[in-house]
């Protein structure tokens, strides 16, 4: 693996018979997050409430808190309306970016958590918790997101963004 020096420092530049370039997405938390009412929220059984979204060039991917009694057990990412089947070489290609993602990674978030903590993981979910990313090859870009606690390339849906030119 070798990394561009002209892209963002994120971004990671696969070697096979041609580079395929892999770029993180951004994360935009709700700003409401810093304002949930935190007590409320430890005394629900249970809640699903929104958190923030990726932009991914085909939709805006909505990211979940899912509560069960004051803790939170996982974040849930929404799938695009229409998502694409993956090939065996696009599922090569996300397997070699899963694993070269979690080489790169750092501390990975560990569930339940208090809801006390959920405005600071909704700011570290970006890297810790879901990635999405754009990979682009031969003129098409694919986005994926994935579960960064899962030691298996499991991706949730992936869409096209962009078709090649004619």
């Amino acid at each position: 693996m070798t990394r561009s020096r002209t892209r963002s420092p994120r971004t990671i530049v696969l070697q096979r018979s041609v580079p395929i370039e892999v770029t993180p997405l951004p994360f935009t938390p709700l700003e409401a997050v810093q304002s949930f009412d935190l007590g409320a929220l430890a005394r629900a059984k249970s809640a699903r409430i929104e958190v923030g979204h990726y932009e991914t060039g085909c939709c805006r991917r909505v990211v979940y808190a899912v509560i069960r009694k004051g803790m939170v057990t996982k974040f849930e990412l929404e799938p695009c309306k229409d998502p694409v089947k993956l090939t065996p070489e696009w599922k090569g290609v996300l397997r070699d970016v899963h694993k070269a993602l979690r080489a790169g990674g750092g501390k990975v978030e560990k569930f339940p958590i208090p809801v006390q903590q959920l405005p600071s993981a909704v700011m570290r979910l970006k890297y810790t918790i879901w990635v999405c990313v754009k990979i682009c090859w031969f003129g098409y870009c694919l986005t994926c997101c994935f579960d960064a606690n899962s030691r298996t390339s499991t991706w949730s849906k992936c869409s096209i963004v962009k078709a090649p030119n004619p």
